[in-house]
């Protein structure tokens, strides 16, 4: 399902800012700020690879410990940010890494002053 807020639209797990006649591409370093810091708001993250166009962070579970893998493309071509969220381990992560990319979501849909602000 597509939901459309403000100038983002957001599909599953990629965030879309739509084309428009007049507008050029976002910078790729205020895409990547952008993504970084909502990132790096998640509690037990840390970054392990920052490209100009990839990211990739691993997330420890709050009891167990366990290492979530999150990557995030950023395709400035198609206004797009490509992310997922993945257990290393186990069948079932009990919903923590849709909430997660559904916390990063909401992060990177809001005004970029207040992105790092929601922890």
């Amino acid at each position: 399902m597509l939901r459309a807020i403000g100038r983002v639209m957001l599909l599953g797990a990629v965030i879309a800012t739509p084309a428009a006649a007049k507008r050029t591409a976002p910078p790729r370093p205020r895409m990547a700020a952008r993504a970084i810091a909502a990132l790096r708001a998640e509690p037990r993250t840390v970054m392990t690879d920052e490209q100009s166009l990839y990211l990739r962070a691993e997330c420890r579970s709050r009891i167990f410990r366990f290492v979530d893998d999150v990557e995030i493309v950023i395709d400035s071509a198609a206004h797009v940010l490509r992310f997922r969220s993945a257990s290393r381990v186990g069948g079932s992560d009990m919903g923590v890494n849709r909430k997660r990319m559904s916390r990063i979501s909401e992060r990177l849909l809001q005004p970029s002053s207040t992105s790092t602000t929601n922890r």
